[in-house]
């Protein structure tokens, strides 16, 4: 379910948005948990209307028509005097490729080739039975920080050593990595235009401190495809369904290089556009629109 909301800020503003997480949300502006936020300052804030939608291009065609209203349109609609009206949404045409399911390892806040697969299928099986492998993308990420490209990497537990395969991977909180990850992201994209929109959210995921890196990844994968309004289910692949070795191979940092996408403007601008990175980059720099960019 997805929600357009309005709150009400104390200077007599308004701030309008959508979510899949209204609690959160809302209490990401209440708590002013971003000093950059356009709540933060006109705070107390207090969520005045709220309307659900089953399909994410909905909430978008309405949080947009809303987003084309004056201040004294804004109180009517809140007071129910004024109604808001969108064309309806089509049902989205896909090809042939797009019907097809696609079988991809699990990926630790993925990046944009790994996105690039999720976004042009409607049905996303993850690789939960093959073997572990270490420093691949399955328990790491690249971000784009003030000092450069830092890799953020989560601890684990191989029960059965090399013979581990991807399901019986743990996560281990001996160090407090999770701090860590949460620390790194906030200081490299705090400033990026749309960490509000989506930031709070992403690491209440993370806070979750998941038993198994596949159910961490999972939900991950899945906050992406929300966020960016991806036409596509997921779930976990059954036996015998695999994932291909080219796919396995593009999990690899050594292969990051092997995807291009056309240059965003980036929080941290050295002069160089920073390629395929992991897709958080993508969303807290474009938001939604990013999708674009990578299918």
């Amino acid at each position: 379910m997805f929600i357009a909301y309005i709150l009400a800020c104390s200077d007599g503003t308004y701030h309008l948005g959508i979510t899949n997480n209204l609690e959160a949300r809302v209490a990401y502006h209440v708590d002013g948990k971003n000093a950059n936020a356009y709540t933060f300052a006109r705070r107390p804030v207090q969520l005045v209307f709220q309307k659900s939608f089953s399909d994410i291009r909905q909430a978008i065609a309405y949080d947009a028509e809303l987003q084309t209203k004056s201040e004294q349109e804004v109180a009517q609609i809140i007071s129910g005097k004024l109604a808001v009206k969108i064309e309806s949404i089509a049902p989205i045409e896909t090809t042939e490729t797009a019907r097809k399911p696609i079988i991809l390892p699990v990926s630790y806040l993925g990046n944009l080739a790994y996105f690039s697969k999720v976004n042009t299928h409607q049905e996303v099986l993850l690789d939960v039975n093959e073997r572990f492998q270490k420093q691949s993308y399955r328990s790491r990420c690249t971000i784009n920080s003030a000092n450069g490209l830092q890799n953020l990497v989560v601890p684990l537990i191989r029960p059965n050593g090399k013979e581990s395969l991807l399901h019986e991977i743990l996560i281990s909180y001996t160090h407090d990595w999770l701090k860590d990850h949460i620390k790194a992201i906030e200081s490299a994209y705090r400033r990026a235009p749309y960490f509000e929109f989506y930031g709070e959210e992403l690491i209440a995921v993370l806070q979750k401190k998941h038993k198994r890196l596949i159910h961490l990844n999972l939900e991950l994968t899945t906050f992406f495809i929300t966020s960016f309004g991806i036409d596509a289910t997921v779930r976990f692949a059954d036996l015998g369904e695999e994932s291909s070795i080219a796919l396995k191979n593009e999990m690899l940092p050594k292969a990051r290089e092997n995807y291009q996408v056309k240059p965003y403007r980036q929080v941290f601008d050295n002069g160089s556009f920073e390629n395929n990175l992991s897709v958080i980059d993508l969303l807290f720099n474009c938001g939604k629109d990013g999708v674009n960019l990578i299918g």
